[in-house]
C-alpha cells in the first residue's frame, strides 16, 4: 500500500471510487512548495514554487489500483502524466506519497466549471473551509 496524493479531480472521493474502488484509507495532505495550476487542456498540475502550498488529499491505495489511474486515467503511457514521490504533511507528519505531474509543461488554460467542481467539492469532502476553497477556485479562474 502507498500513499497517493489527489490534487485534481480525484480529490472528489467519489469520482475516485467510480475510478479505482475504495482504500484502506484517506486523509487532508499539503504540499509545501508547489502550486496548483491548470494545463492547456485545463487539467490540474503542480509546479514547485517556493512559499506556496497545494492542498489536498492523500489516499491509501494499492499498487494495482495506481496503475488503473496510471492506464485509464493519467496518461502515463502516452507520457502525459509521470508518477514522482512527494512529501506531504498530514496531521502535523511528513508522509511519502506518490502525485501524478505533468512530463511537458504547458501554458495555463483555466479548468471547465465541471472539472474546477470535482476539485471543490473535493476539498469540501476533505473538511477545508471556505477560505481555502475560494482561493483555489480564485485559482483555477485566472486570465490565462
Amino acid at each position: 500500500m502507498v500513499w497517493y496524493f489527489a490534487y485534481g479531480s480525484n480529490l472528489d472521493m467519489d469520482r475516485l471510487r467510480e475510478r479505482i474502488g475504495g482504500w484502506q484509507d484517506n486523509k487532508r495532505a499539503t504540499l509545501k512548495d508547489y502550486r496548483r495550476t491548470f494545463d492547456s487542456r485545463g487539467k490540474a498540475d503542480i509546479l514547485e514554487q517556493k512559499g506556496e502550498r497545494v492542498w489536498g488529499a492523500v489516499y491509501k491505495v494499492t499498487e494495482a489500483q495506481l496503475k488503473i489511474l496510471d492506464d485509464r486515467f493519467e496518461g502515463v503511457r502516452r507520457n502525459i502524466y509521470k508518477r514522482v514521490w512527494v512529501n506531504v504533511e498530514c496531521n502535523e507528519k511528513t508522509e511519502p506519497a506518490i502525485a501524478y505531474v505533468k512530463v511537458e509543461k504547458t501554458s495555463f488554460h483555466p479548468p471547465s466549471d465541471e472539472y474546477l467542481s470535482y476539485i471543490l467539492r473535493g476539498l469540501k469532502q476533505h473538511g477545508y473551509g471556505e477560505e481555502i476553497i475560494e482561493k483555489v477556485r480564485a485559482a483555477g479562474r485566472q486570465k490565462a
